[in-house]
């Protein structure tokens, strides 16, 4: 498994770590889903649409073909390779911690999170960055031996890390 296999688990987690000052390690890294931000299904795809409008490779069904043929029962979603780094977070507001995600706004960050962003800001350099999650997808069907195309709802998780 890649980094970035490991990345896009759907598991919510964070993990702390107190490198010595002036370290390149990570000092802080979470990741959260659109869907606990908001509700509302329209902005998140509109954002989806956005990013995938931005993205200059499309590389859609990952490494595979336009076609996106696969021979395991692995899901294979269209947009897995679609990513952003068009992530502001609006740390002027007191009250709540707005996330805008290629320039539109997602909504206010859930408050476990935005202490812990608000604490790591003060300290250490901000790197974050989004991938699309659900979506259109193929998966191999065992008991006919062909690709089907389904789909799930879209999301975007956001990973959001201090050095």
């Amino acid at each position: 498994m890649g980094l970035f296999d490991f990345l896009k688990k759907k598991n919510e987690f964070k993990v702390t770590i107190d490198p010595t000052e002036g370290s390149n390690e990570i000092a802080y890294f979470t990741d959260f889903r659109a869907s606990s931000v908001t509700d509302d299904r329209s902005t998140i795809e509109q954002i989806v649409n956005k990013i995938i409008a931005e993205d200059p490779f499309k590389l859609f069904y990952g490494s595979h073909s336009e076609t996106g043929t696969t021979h395991s029962p692995k899901l294979l979603f269209k947009y897995q390779e679609i990513t952003t780094m068009a992530v502001t977070f609006d740390f002027e507001k007191v009250s709540h911690l707005p996330i805008y995600i290629e320039g539109i706004l997602l909504g206010n960050v859930p408050s476990e999170i935005e202490r812990d962003l608000r604490e790591w800001q003060v300290k250490k350099e901000l790197t974050s960055y989004v991938y699309i999650t659900g979506g259109p997808y193929r998966v191999m069907d065992e008991e006919n031996g062909r690709i089907v195309d389904r789909e799930e709802a879209l999301d975007l998780t956001i990973y959001v890390q201090y050095n």
